[in-house]
């Protein structure tokens, strides 16, 4: 009997070192799988805080309200601007009024995905678009005025018009706008950079 308790003994220690190991080495792979989750291990080295790759917002998302103040909307009307991103870059699409030299609105537009402003009030507007690749949250905006903007192949376009599109009082319509970053398009754009906005 004192043989079988001194191997039953042996047994049930080597089951418990068993399953402590194997709870610490799932514990320690769990930390990991969630730290990839919240955010990328690729850091970008800039002149501020390590700024990291941020999981890319939804389409509507409107990353600039801190400094441009929360869009304009006038739900009475029925006007219309619906764009379609590009295939291969997302978005943060700008539109102006050109009297007032206000933003109405900014809008983070996901690639080669079509999204609706809808309740554009009355007006005459310019639009730029800001384009590229990583999108962090933390990342500079108009050399650090705002917080958002992408890290890789970005860039910042604007048509070469006064004003691209006019909502007048007492009509409605949808305006469609299909932005692609190639040359011969239906729209001339030009390079603009993020003072232009």
């Amino acid at each position: 009997m004192d043989f079988l308790n001194k191997h039953s003994l042996k047994i049930v220690a080597i089951i418990v070192v068993f399953i402590i190991l194997s709870k610490c080495n799932s514990s320690n792979n769990s930390t990991i799988d969630r730290d990839s989750i919240t955010k990328s291990q690729l850091s970008v080295d800039t002149n501020d805080k390590d700024v990291y790759i941020f999981e890319r917002p939804v389409s509507g998302f409107s990353p600039y309200n801190s400094y441009y103040g929360k869009g304009i909307y006038n739900n009475s009307t029925d006007n219309t601007i619906e764009v379609t991103a590009p295939l291969n870059k997302d978005i943060v699409i700008m539109f102006k009024d050109v009297y007032s030299g206000r933003m109405v609105r900014n809008e983070y537009i996901r690639a080669n995905t079509k999204f609706s402003l809808t309740g554009i009030p009355y007006g005459k507007y310019k639009f730029f678009y800001l384009y590229g690749d990583d999108w962090s949250s933390n990342a500079n905006f108009k050399g650090g005025v705002a917080k958002g903007n992408f890290l890789k192949d970005k860039g910042v376009g604007k048509s070469d018009k006064y004003f691209d599109c006019e909502f007048e009082d007492g009509y409605y319509g949808t305006y469609s706008l299909k932005l692609q970053l190639y040359t011969n398009g239906n729209l001339s754009t030009v390079e603009g950079s993020e003072s232009d906005l």
